[in-house]
């Protein structure tokens, strides 16, 4: 394999330091979200199809599935959950014929939604330093993006369009990394392993959102397929942990980036409409 170039190295460095900022944002999002939710939503599918409903009015259970990215079993669950929750219900519909059943919101699911707008809305004013790297990312990579796109003001549609983001470049980088985690955070955890000094177990618990047993488990996976090595570090007590990723994970490091180029204006798009 030839030297890559400054440039390459330049936009390489560029793409994996939007992958894990992106991460980063949508990790704030959530923890913000389930600071301020008291309604107890199972998973981010829940909410998805919540907001889905909340701007888009009544669906198909297929456009639900859609939205959350689930299979229709999936969301059929999630649907049982949701009504029994008093969140939504089900009821015959006329979207295309009079057989068809469609979903809606509840007085309760309304509600619940609102809290989360509010929610959000205080994320994204919170969160402006990170939507301006975004931002400032994209357009080093050669994506425009006005000034005026970074501040959104309509919380909900924003949230829903940085999950379709986040789906998007986890879709394009599964090729390498999905064997080992699908929920996208073997690169993130690989890109911390690949810094100077390697990290800690501690450290990608935080950065990722796992448990601590979470984080251990995929250490366990990546180590078995050679992807990172872990081993006793300089600290004080001699004890500590490090993590660091090595040849075989620099090169999936590389092989997601590859991957998650092409996408990035699709990405910015979705993230920054105009």
């Amino acid at each position: 394999m030839g030297t890559r170039s400054a440039h390459d190295v330049v936009e390489s460095n560029g793409v994996g330091e939007f992958l894990v900022s992106l991460r980063e944002f949508s990790l704030f999002l959530t923890r913000t979200i389930e600071l301020a939710q008291q309604d107890g939503f199972v998973s981010n599918n829940d909410l998805m199809v919540l907001i889905s409903l909340r701007l888009d009015g009544p669906r198909r259970p297929y456009q639900l599935a859609k939205a959350a990215g689930l299979s229709s079993g999936g969301v059929a669950l999630l649907l049982d959950r949701l009504q029994e929750s008093g969140w939504t219900r089900r009821r015959r519909g006329v979207l295309e014929d009079g057989r068809a059943v469609v979903v809606e919101l509840t007085e309760l699911g309304d509600a619940a939604v609102e809290r989360t707008a509010m929610a959000t809305t205080a994320a994204f004013a919170a969160a402006r330093p990170l939507l301006e790297r975004l931002g400032d990312l994209l357009a080093l990579l050669g994506h425009d993006v006005p000034r005026e796109a970074r501040h959104p003001s309509d919380g909900l549609a924003t949230l829903r369009r940085t999950v379709e983001a986040g789906h998007l470049l986890t879709a394009a980088i599964a090729r390498v990394t999905g064997s080992y985690d699908a929920a996208g955070n073997v690169f993130h955890v690989l890109w911390l392993a690949n810094g100077r000094g390697g990290t800690r177990p501690v450290s990608l618990a935080d950065a990722t959102g796992l448990s601590s047993a979470g984080i251990a488990d995929l250490l366990d996976r990546l180590e078995t397929g050679g992807l990172v090595v872990r081993s006793s570090g300089a600290q004080p007590d001699g004890r500590a942990v490090v993590v660091r990723a090595t040849s075989q994970g620099r090169r999936v490091l590389d092989a997601a980036i590859l991957d998650a180029g092409p996408v990035l204006g699709c990405v910015a798009r979705a993230l920054f409409p105009a």
